[in-house]
């Protein structure tokens, strides 16, 4: 997870996404979210030693997993929805788990986990394999979704995008900053705290809203505009200290990969329809995001 191992994983990730651009090359319209939807798994798939027939799978559970997709759904359909999704992702991640993964993965790695927090009525390394793939697979995809909605709507930003010869790691920072893909995280304070004037007694749960964070006047210059070099851009994206993500680098790497192969491929887009959000307080998502793209 190492910027040093990043490098050596670009190869791969480069690799397996040009085949997802293969595969929609030269059509003019289509649902880039249904489309790309192993996108995600073009990274953490190997990472995590999943099986590249699981891939398509993964990645739609994941995305339900998080909130619901259909607004008109009656609450025992979405809390059925959500019941298959979690099913799906335990039962993929235990069959690779049994299959003796490789030590180099994060399965393989997982077992160890068990020593470090041990709990004899949960299964740590399973729980600890959901997590990485849940923290590790909205992040990408999510990020990337809502910096082609804004390069979309705006022809200013995309003449500026197509004129870069690569992707500045400053770039990535502003879209992990706009897209917040995280909206919040639950903490629980350890002492007695007061925090904006409000006494929080120790032990209390308290919501950190990173979409918030990420858009402070008192940090941000003009925040609620995306500026494509924007530096310092301290973003929450990934969040800070000991829970700041410990696939962070991977994940940029990734970001960064796809916007590269994205300028390279494409002369035009255009939003072809209106997109359609995820419903959930949790993940600032899109799951249908229609395109119209002209290829280079």
């Amino acid at each position: 997870m190492t910027r040093q191992a990043t490098l050596r994983l670009q190869e791969g990730i480069r690799a397996r996404m040009s085949e997802l651009f293969d595969a929609v090359r030269g059509r003019e319209a289509f649902d880039f979210c249904d489309a790309m939807l192993t996108l995600p798994m073009t990274i953490t798939g190997e990472l995590m030693g999943i099986p590249q027939e699981e891939w398509t799978v993964t990645g739609r559970a994941t995305v339900r997993a998080m909130g619901g997709v259909d607004p008109d759904v009656s609450e025992y359909q979405r809390r059925f929805q959500l019941f298959e999704a979690h099913t799906t992702i335990m039962s993929v991640l235990g069959e690779v788990l049994e299959s003796d993964p490789s030590a180099d993965s994060v399965s393989g790695r997982c077992p160890a986990t068990v020593h470090a927090v041990p709990d004899d009525e949960r299964n740590v390394p399973l729980l600890n394999a959901y997590a990485f793939l849940m923290g590790a697979n909205p992040t990408v995809p999510q990020t990337i979704n809502q910096t082609l909605l804004l390069l979309a709507g705006d022809d200013d930003l995309w003449s500026w995008f197509l004129r870069q010869e690569e992707t500045d790691q400053r770039f990535v920072d502003e879209a992990l900053r706009w897209a917040s893909p995280v909206n919040h995280v639950l903490r629980r304070t350890t002492v007695d705290a007061t925090i904006g004037g409000t006494d929080v007694p120790a032990g209390s749960l308290v919501s950190a809203w990173i979409a918030s964070a990420d858009r402070d006047e008192e940090v941000f210059e003009d925040p609620y505009r995306f500026v494509p070099d924007r530096s310092p851009n301290p973003h929450l994206a990934f969040g800070l200290g000991v829970h700041r993500c410990i696939g962070q680098h991977v994940a940029s790497a990734g970001i960064k990969q796809f916007l590269d192969l994205w300028r390279q491929n494409v002369r035009s887009m255009r939003l072809d329809g209106d997109p359609t959000h995820l419903i959930s307080n949790f993940l600032n998502g899109v799951v249908s995001l229609p395109l119209a793209v002209t290829w280079k």
